[in-house]
């Protein structure tokens, strides 16, 4: 399964994306500020511009596996799968970076909030939202298939 995160609205405080899931659109999405950072550029260089920001900062762009994982924060939500969240495989100068529900910029912590971007500066639906991306996901992945992520 491949998923492209398209940023389109990159504002001073947070970015708005499009999630397509296998060329089709599937949401909207909301992260924290592209503040240009690559999967290419050293881990260093990503740390440097982290600490600058104190952590208001989206991943960088890249490939990415996603796997499922227990999430202490997120597992007992009405739309982890078993207790699990999809959780985004060897994010350079990131840690614990998942697609989880949200509203606000503040509630990114560096994941990928899924919803629909009706408002300025933030998604609705997240929860639905969130629910039926896992249920795709989990069903690849669950049948041994695989699932990556391309940030753009």
């Amino acid at each position: 399964m491949e998923l492209v995160l398209d940023r389109f609205a990159k504002k001073e405080r947070y970015t708005i994306g499009n999630l397509y899931i296998d060329g089709k659109l599937e949401c909207n999405t909301l992260e924290d500020t592209d503040r240009g950072l690559s999967q290419y550029m050293s881990e260093n260089d990503i740390l440097r511009v982290k600490e600058k920001f104190l952590g208001e900062t989206a991943i960088p762009t890249g490939r990415y596996e996603i796997i499922f994982v227990n999430s202490p924060r997120f597992g007992k939500t009405e739309y982890a799968i078993n207790g699990k969240v999809p959780l985004l495989r060897n994010v350079k100068g990131f840690k614990n970076i998942e697609i989880h529900a949200g509203s606000y910029p503040k509630d990114t912590r560096g994941c990928i909030l899924p919803g629909e971007n009706r408002m300025k500066g933030m998604v609705v639906n997240s929860r639905k939202t969130c629910k039926r991306i896992n249920e795709k996901l989990w069903f690849v992945i669950s049948n041994g298939g695989r699932a990556f992520i391309t940030v753009k």
